[in-house]
């Protein structure tokens, strides 16, 4: 409603001020109602036709005066309709935003401007005549100042409507309100200055005929100076006021037609060059605006993005950059000063070659790109990786490069990611290959084990068929020892997969130390000198005691070894520390154990010490530094102290010795335990009688373990595998002494059978025996418990004393 009254107001003030530009009774040569219709049709549409219309009639009526009753009715629907259908062909072909716009919608609209009032005024003079309302100078003459009259009023006010209305009206971009409210505070002291020059021209053009023609052409000077310095805002202005000035002086003059013609040809000149030049003006100025919008938004993306941008002038030999690239070469900003030799001086000496290589083969067209990464060391010496990447963007006549240009990016952050995951697929690898050499030489002691017990216990007992001394008794000798050993490097094997027969015990690692004190006095060289600080009193660990004082053995024999022939120092420490996730992460690269306290043992020497490629690789399993030496004696040390749940940890440098620190758990409670059982002394004489049934798949070791059980005053009952095995105890229960059952076998396993057993008869004792597993504890029977285990291989003298402390434990069975 405000918009409405805000027009009718508007177009009667327009109407009432162009009577005074009457030239004869109803045709006025500035008749701005017709510029305010056409402009509100192309800015609101045929939906403002109806508005239009009333308002117009309601002007007609007011100011008519010819005496026609239908004549306030039948001009304003005359010029709404026609004036709609020319705005409706607008705004098809050019929409409504037509200044500024571009060149083709300028000429679209001065042409408009020119044609549109013709048409209307052939219209509305031949309706005149058809309706009796004949014309006071003819039709040529009225229909001509009816043109004058339109197109007058469509010059000074459509464009002043389409720059200073439109942009508010339409979703038109932001840069161009923005134009035309710069132009409109810019151009206040501009109007006043417009004014005077103008008018003072177009008064020397109206009163003095003289200098008609130069005031005509020093009109354009200021017009164009308007036009260059506020476009199309500033030329709108311009040309309302020449018309609106010369209109206001043609009736205070004497002049001819032909003057008022010559003077309204003047004014469409000086529109067209106007409006056509202010248009380009302000078309350029908005496309400067968008660009500098577009650039602001392109920085900001760089900026976002910490790309570093250069360009290199390669006739020049000058590189131009960004602040961005000059923080990540670490060099002053100083475009177009800097050569290459300043870019190559900041690049790390050892990646300066690949870097030239790159650049020269993209130079040389052997390469589609320039694509790098490269280290640059700051002035802070502090490194960092960058990732180049450019391309040729011009060249001469001679297809030779004149311009490249490319990014740099920091890529730093990325390179400390890749080199931990590598680290971690290595350590990953690692684990997978010793997880994998852990099984391949669990199963090998396996096997080898039980080639052992037959090979060691059919020496035994054929030992005790031959008299001593004798040459084939000091041969079965030698194949005892031998066969001792390769069972001890067994041991180590198993150690490293983590599948020792296990019987654990709560123990002391300064008691243990202590017992192992006079080996280790009698292995170590009489140069070396072994040192012991042990703190007391020590939290007790749960192990196993022979393990572990292998470990402890390997690794002073280790710390010996490697001081050679020179005289040298061990030193043997424990100690309890308190260690956090953290630490142990950190420290000893175990993050799956908990922190909490652990019991410290270090062994350290002053030895040649540990080359830094060697030591990631002294824990793999045949790996040695040694002439001879099956490289297990580590390997079997990392295998004990994981399978203990504890962690180890190296530290050596070259020529100053080596640290072993390994940790182990503490135990809330310090009581001793009961479940390792206590052997009697060895009594050889012992034997005993009955029938004892021997399980086992392998025949080899069921046919020796049977002999060794003969030999002992007893009768063998053999089983071939755990359900005959069952099978067998089910029938003989009644009259068994006891039972030796292997651990591993087919179709139903030792643990099993076990289970089933002591469901027949639970007071027949059963030795356990195995070649290999990691579940030969006694922790692991809690409800079946064996009486005892056997850890193949074994001797005649360790089936005896498990026997005799087995029976003497069932006095039944006795």
């Amino acid at each position: 409603m405000i918009a409405c009254a805000a027009y009718a107001l508007l177009h009667m003030g327009l109407l009432f001020s162009s009577q005074v530009f009457e030239v004869a009774p109803g045709l006025s040569v500035w008749y701005a109602p017709a510029g305010l219709t056409l402009g509100l049709l192309i800015l609101l549409g045929p939906r403002s036709a109806f508005l239009v219309f009333a308002v117009n009639a309601l002007g007609a009526l007011s100011t008519h005066d010819s005496g026609s009753p239908w004549a306030p009715l039948l001009f304003p629907l005359l010029i709404t309709l026609y004036y709609t259908g020319v705005a409706g062909w607008i705004r098809r072909c050019h929409g409504s935003r037509l200044l500024p716009g571009s060149f083709r919608q300028t000429r679209a609209f001065v042409l408009t401007l020119l044609l549109a009032p013709f048409g209307m005024a052939l219209v509305g003079t031949g309706t005149s005549i058809l309706t009796g309302l004949s014309p006071t100078h003819g039709f040529a003459r009225a229909a001509a100042l009816w043109w004058i009259g339109d197109m007058s009023g469509l010059l000074t006010v459509i464009p002043a409507l389409m720059v200073f209305v439109a942009p508010w009206l339409s979703s038109h971009r932001a840069s161009d309100q923005a134009l035309i409210a710069r132009a409109g505070i810019t151009t206040r002291l501009f109007v006043l200055a417009c004014l005077l020059l103008l008018t003072s021209l177009t008064a020397v053009f109206l009163l003095d005929p003289s200098f008609r023609f130069q005031a005509l052409s020093l009109c354009f000077l200021p017009l164009i100076w308007i036009c260059l310095r506020h476009g199309l805002p500033g030329a709108t202005l311009a040309i309302l006021l020449v018309t609106m000035a010369g209109l206001a002086g043609l009736p205070l003059t004497p002049g001819t037609h032909e003057q008022v013609i010559g003077f309204l040809f003047f004014v469409l000149t000086f529109a067209g060059v106007g409006l056509g030049l202010g248009s380009a003006v302000s078309r350029r100025s908005l496309a400067e605006a968008e660009l500098a919008s577009n650039q602001a938004r392109l920085d900001r993306v760089v900026s976002g993005a910490r790309l570093g941008l250069w360009d290199w002038d390669v006739p020049g030999d000058r590189v131009a950059y960004n602040l961005r690239c000059a923080e990540l070469l670490g060099t002053p900003l100083a475009p177009l000063e800097p050569t290459r030799q300043a870019w190559d001086d900041a690049i790390h000496p050892e990646d300066r070659a690949h870097v030239a290589a790159a650049l020269e083969a993209h130079l040389e067209g052997r390469s589609a790109c320039f694509e790098t990464d490269y280290r640059i060391q700051s002035g802070d010496q502090r490194v960092r990786w960058i990732h180049t990447r450019g391309s040729i963007v011009e060249r001469d006549e001679h297809q030779r490069p004149l311009l490249v240009s490319g990014t740099h990016l920091d890529v730093t952050h990325q390179k400390q990611i890749e080199a931990e995951n590598l680290q971690n697929e290595r350590q990953l690898m690692q684990v997978q290959k010793t997880e994998s050499l852990g099984v391949l030489a669990g199963g090998v002691a396996h096997d080898f084990n039980n080639l052992l017990t037959a090979i060691l216990g059919n020496a035994q007992l054929a030992k005790l068929d031959v008299p001593a001394p004798s040459p084939p008794h000091d041969a079965l000798g030698q194949i005892e020892i031998a066969a001792t050993r390769a069972a001890r490097l067994c041991q180590q094997m198993m150690a490293y997969a983590g599948r020792s027969p296990l019987s654990p015990a709560d123990l002391d690692l300064n008691t243990l130390i202590s017992d192992t004190q006079p080996l280790i006095e009698a292995t170590v060289g009489k140069k070396v000198h072994v040192e012991y600080k042990l703190s007391r009193p020590l939290p007790l660990t749960r192990g196993e005691p022979n393990q572990l004082q292998q470990v402890v053995m390997n690794l002073v024999i280790n710390a010996s070894e490697a001081m050679g022939n020179q005289t040298g120092r061990i030193e043997v420490r424990t100690a309890i520390l308190a260690l956090d996730s953290e630490r142990l992460t950190s420290l000893f690269q175990a993050p799956a154990l908990p922190g909490g306290n652990y019991v410290l043992l270090e062994v350290s020497d002053t030895g040649v010490g540990i080359a830094p490629d060697l030591l990631p690789r002294i824990f793999e399993p045949f790996f040695t530094t040694k002439v001879a030496g099956p490289g297990l004696g580590l390997a079997a040390v990392l295998g004990i102290v994981k399978s203990h749940g504890g962690a180890l940890r190296v530290t050596s440098e070259p020529g100053h010795g080596s640290t072993f620190q390994l940790v182990f758990p503490v135990i809330r409670t310090a009581a001793r335990s009961e479940l390792r059982p206590v052997l009697p002394a060895p009594d050889y004489t012992w034997t005993g009688s009955g029938t004892i049934l021997v399980v086992d798949d392998e025949e080899p070791v069921r046919n020796v373990i049977a002999g060794m059980v003969r030999s002992l005053g007893f009768t063998p009952l053999p089983a071939t595998d755990g359900l005959e095995g069952v099978e067998l105890f089910r029938r003989h229960s009644g009259r068994l002494r006891a039972v030796v059952l292997d651990l591993a076998m087919p179709r139903m396993d030792g643990a099993e059978a076990l289970r089933a057993m002591q469901t027949i008869d639970a007071r027949v004792p059963v030795l356990l025996m195995s070649g290999f597993s990691n579940k030969l504890t006694l922790d692991q029977f809690a409800q079946a418990r064996p009486s005892g285990l056997l850890a193949k291989p074994f001797t005649r003298l360790a089936l005896q004393q498990q026997l005799q402390s087995a029976l003497a434990a069932c006095p039944l069975r006795a």
